[in-house]
């Protein structure tokens, strides 16, 4: 039986739909079924709304501009769960590159500016990307049931939440914006000082005293700068394509 485009909903770039078990079965009407299926299909809606699209779904069709609708759609993916395991893994990143900026602070002389990088970028950026993990995962399980603690619920915030709170919340988001710029600007000058120096000597020569640099920071150097790169790319294509997804899935299910 073909699929009825009243009864589709989108989820995860496909489109499913529920049967009817209550339908026209070989031309015969079950009028009994049809209240009974009624409530099944609502079950399942209400199912597919708890997905991640259509979380997303719900907030296109309740946004009454795109900025609006931007505002929520960033606040629901960065509490998914892809968002957290790459916020996990920077956290990983930075920590070790901490840990190589004290292992090696002598043994780059040809550019100890990077010896300042994996210190400095280090140090903030694990501490940056750690604060975010464990507030994702706080609002995560407030948003899922799991804590009772409703100070940092999204939709409170946005409508009813007092001018306190709200400048508190504002002053975090601002100091999170100048750590942001702040690793940002960092990072960029890691990727000049790494590529200033490309593959340097490994060791320390008579006629060279100062032109080398150890090969296992410089060679992290340049993998966890690929990995960030990567992650970056990752996070970005995932927000965008979801977004955008979502708009579309939700302009498609209103004119149904």
């Amino acid at each position: 039986m073909p699929c009825s485009w009243s009864r589709c909903i989108y989820c995860c770039c496909c489109c499913q739909c529920y049967t009817n078990i209550g339908a026209t079965e070989n031309g015969v009407s079950n009028t009994g079924g049809n209240k009974s299926t009624s409530g099944q299909w609502d079950i399942y809606l209400d199912s597919q709304y708890d997905t991640l699209t259509g979380s997303l779904i719900i907030a296109s069709e309740e946004s009454d501009t795109c900025f609006e609708y931007i505002h929520r759609s960033f606040h629901i993916l960065s509490i998914s769960t892809p968002i957290i395991l790459v916020e996990a893994i920077l956290v990983i990143v930075f920590s070790l590159m901490f840990v190589f900026g004290c292992k090696y602070s002598n043994d780059c002389p040809k550019q100890p500016l990077l010896i300042i990088y994996h210190l400095i970028g280090g140090g903030v950026g694990s501490l940056f990307w750690l604060w975010l993990m464990l507030r994702a995962l706080r609002r995560k399980r407030q948003e899922s049931g799991l804590d009772d603690d409703d100070d940092t619920d999204y939709d409170a915030h946005l409508e009813d939440s007092s001018g306190g709170q709200r400048l508190k919340d504002n002053g975090i988001w601002f100091m999170e914006l100048l750590a942001f710029i702040f690793l940002l600007i960092s990072f960029l000058m890691g990727n000049y000082w790494t590529w200033s120096i490309f593959w340097p000597a490994q060791d320390m020569t008579e006629t060279q005293p100062i032109d080398w640099c150890n090969h296992s920071l410089y060679i992290f150097t340049l993998v966890s700068i690929g990995i960030i790169y990567v992650l970056a790319i990752f996070a970005i294509l995932f927000i965008f394509s979801f977004i955008i997804f979502a708009r579309y899935c939700a302009r498609v299910l209103i004119n149904e």
